[in-house]
C-alpha cells in the first residue's frame, strides 16, 4: 500500500506535543483576546494600551534566541515545562492587580515565558518530523494553534462578561499549567545529549544561522506582517469598548479569523513542503493587505467580521510558510537557535506595532487613524519576497 506521509506526519510524540501546544495556545488566546480590553477598563490611554500589549514582546525579543540556544543542547523539555509554569504566574499577577505598574510586570513575566517555550516547541516539532513532510507537520502545528485561539477568545470573553476579569485570569492560570502535563512525557523523543553551554559556542552558531540568506528574508517578513496583526488585534479591542460593545464581539471577531486559519495553515504547510514558501507567503500578505484596507472604511460588525476571515486566510499560512523559509537550510542540531533569531521577528513585529502606532494614535486621537499605514507593512513585505525568496525550496 502506498504511503502517503501520514505515518511520518501522525506519532505519538507529535500527538503529545499538539496537546501541549493546543493547551497553551488556549491560554494565551484566552489572555490575549482580552488584556487590551482590561488595560482600557482600567483606565489605560492608547499608549499605555499600546505599553501593556508590548511590555511582553520588551522581555521575549530579549531572551528568545538565548532559550533557543539552550533548548539545542538538551533542555528542550525543561523549556517546554518552564514556559507554561511562568505564563501562568504572568497571568496570576495580571488578574490580581489594578496597578499598571504590576500589570506590565505581569506582561514580562509572560514575554519570558514566551521566549522559553516557543523556540522549543517549534524545534521540536520539526525534529519529530521527516524531513520531507517538515512543512506538513509545521502547519498542523500551527493549525493546532489556531484551534487554541478560536476557543480561547470564546472562554474569556464568555467569563468576562459573566463573572468579570479576575475569573478569566484565574482560568488562563490553570489552563497554563495543564500544558506542563503532555510536555513531561515528551523527554526520550526530543532531547539531544546535554552539552556544556558556552558563550563562545551560542557565537559561533548564531553566526552560522544568520549567514543563511532565507533565515533573514523569513524575520524580515515576520516582523512586517506581525506589525499589522498585532496593530490590529490589539486595537479593536478598545476600540469596541469605547462604543459599548460587548466582549464577546471582539472575541467573535478572533474566532472567524483563527477558524478559517485552520486549514489556511494546513494548506501553507502543504504547499511550501511541494512548491516552496513563496506561493503562500505571496498570497498571505495579499490577503492582508485587502483585510487591512477593509478596516479602513468598516472597523465595526457586522462588516469588520469580513476582514476577520480575509486576515484570517492572509495570516495564517504565513507562519508556516515563513518557518519553512527559515529552517528549511538551518541543520538539525541548529534550528533552535534559528527558530530563536527568527521568531525575534514575531517580537519586535508586536513591539513596532502597538507601541508606535499607539502613540501615534494617541497623537491623532482616534485608534482607526492609523489603520490607513497598515497596508504598507505588508506590501513592503511582498516586493521583498517576490524579490528575494527563490520560488522552489533550496534543500
Amino acid at each position: 500500500m502506498k504511503n502517503n506521509g501520514i505515518g511520518k506526519v501522525a506519532s505519538l510524540p507529535l500527538v503529545l506535543l499538539c496537546v501541549n501546544v493546543m493547551l497553551y495556545f488556549i491560554a494565551v488566546g484566552m489572555n490575549e483576546s482580552i488584556i487590551a480590553r482590561y488595560t482600557a477598563y482600567l483606565g489605560g490611554d492608547p499608549f499605555q494600551v499600546g505599553f501593556i500589549w508590548s511590555a511582553l514582546f520588551l522581555t521575549s525579543i530579549l531572551l528568545r534566541t538565548i532559550s533557543g540556544y539552550i533548548s539545542d543542547y538538551g533542555y528542550r523539555v525543561f523549556m517546554l515545562i518552564s514556559g507554561p509554569l511562568i505564563a501562568s504566574l504572568g497571568a496570576y499577577i495580571i488578574g490580581s492587580t489594578h496597578s499598571f505598574t504590576i500589570l506590565a510586570i505581569g506582561r514580562m513575566l509572560q514575554g519570558v515565558a514566551t521566549a522559553v517555550y516557543v523556540p522549543a516547541s517549534i524545534s521540536s516539532a520539526s525534529i519529530l518530523s521527516a524531513p520531507e513532510v517538515m512543512g506538513r507537520v509545521l502547519g498542523i502545528r500551527s493549525g493546532i494553534i489556531s484551534i487554541g485561539f478560536m476557543i480561547g477568545p470564546i472562554l474569556s470573553g464568555f467569563i468576562v462578561d459573566n463573572y468579570g476579569y479576575y475569573a478569566a485570569f484565574t482560568f488562563i492560570t490553570l489552563m497554563f499549567n495543564l500544558a506542563i502535563i503532555p510536555a513531561i512525557f515528551l523527554a526520550k523523543k526530543v532531547e539531544t545529549r546535554r552539552r556544556a553551554l558556552r558563550l563562545s559556542q551560542f557565537i559561533d552558531d548564531a553566526r552560522s544561522v544568520l549567514g543563511t540568506r532565507s533565515l533573514l528574508l523569513a524575520i524580515i517578513v515576520t516582523v512586517m506582517y506581525t506589525v499589522v496583526y498585532a496593530t490590529i488585534s490589539s486595537f479593536l479591542q478598545p476600540i469596541y469598548l469605547e462604543v459599548g460593545l460587548p466582549a464577546t464581539a471582539f472575541s467573535l471577531y478572533m474566532t472567524l479569523f483563527n477558524a478559517i486559519g485552520i486549514p489556511a495553515k494546513l494548506l501553507g504547510g502543504w504547499l511550501s513542503d511541494h512548491y516552496g514558501p513563496l506561493i503562500p507567503i505571496t498570497s498571505g500578505l495579499t490577503n492582508m493587505t485587502v483585510a487591512s484596507i477593509l478596516l479602513v472604511y468598516y472597523p465595526y460588525p457586522p462588516i469588520a467580521y469580513v476582514s476577520a476571515v480575509l486576515l484570517g486566510l492572509g495570516f495564517s499560512p504565513l507562519i508556516p510558510a515563513t518557518q519553512y523559509l527559515a529552517l528549511s537550510n538551518i541543520p538539525r542540531e541548529k534550528r533552535g537557535i534559528a527558530t530563536g533569531f527568527h521568531t525575534m521577528g514575531f517580537d519586535l513585529g508586536n513591539l513596532l506595532g502597538p507601541l508606535s502606532l499607539g502613540k501615534l494614535a494617541q497623537y491623532l486621537g482616534e485608534y482607526v487613524n492609523v489603520f490607513p499605514i497598515l497596508p504598507l507593512f505588508t506590501v513592503t513585505a511582498l516586493i521583498l519576497s517576490i524579490i528575494l525568496c527563490k520560488p522552489r525550496r533550496d534543500n
